[in-house]
């Protein structure tokens, strides 16, 4: 697949479709970047709200947005979130109930 170039110089996948581009044509992102790392951030935690973890992140921003090196990059984004570390610690038993006083 080639990239193209939309008509708001905004770059992306090129598809062989002629459909609507927002559908075929996901935006190119590069991994290293602020904006791409808000758009995971916010993906994660407002739209799935912090459940189904990296691989259910990567399937919902691959509609609309097309990341360099994606699964990897939102694995480690998803991975220091500190409320599903937390939520993962107290399901396997790890963080015990503070004991009550």
């Amino acid at each position: 697949m080639q990239p193209v170039v939309d008509n708001f110089e905004v770059l992306r996948v090129g598809c062989r479709l002629d459909s609507d581009p927002n559908v075929c044509q996901p935006v190119i992102l590069p991994k290293k970047h602020h904006l791409t790392e808000v758009i995971v951030c916010h993906v994660h935690q407002v739209e799935l709200q912090h459940v189904g973890g990296a691989n259910r992140t990567f399937s919902q921003l691959s509609t609309k947005y097309w990341i360099i090196g994606g699964r990897n990059h939102i694995r480690s984004i998803v991975g220091k979130c500190a409320k599903c570390q937390n939520l993962l610690c107290i399901v396997e038993g790890l963080l015990e109930p503070k004991p009550s006083p």
